[in-house]
């Protein structure tokens, strides 16, 4: 499983200094807020998530 505290260390060894990570982290086994732990935790409190994407049949759109 490539959701863990390793993996995520693993990346931040091989980014450079200006490097990113990205990743999707939905999944049906773990929950959001534990896989955004991990991802703190290996880049040192500097992780983040984008709010989920903005659907074409939200209630928003509705009207067109």
């Amino acid at each position: 499983m490539l959701d863990t505290l390793a993996f995520y260390c693993n990346c931040r060894a091989r980014l450079t200094e200006q490097g990113l990570l990205v990743t999707n982290v939905l999944n049906r086994h773990r929950g959001l807020a534990s896989s955004l732990k991990r991802m703190d935790e290996a880049f040192d409190a500097r992780a983040c998530a984008l709010p989920l994407p903005w659907r074409c049949d939200s209630a928003s759109n509705s009207g067109q």
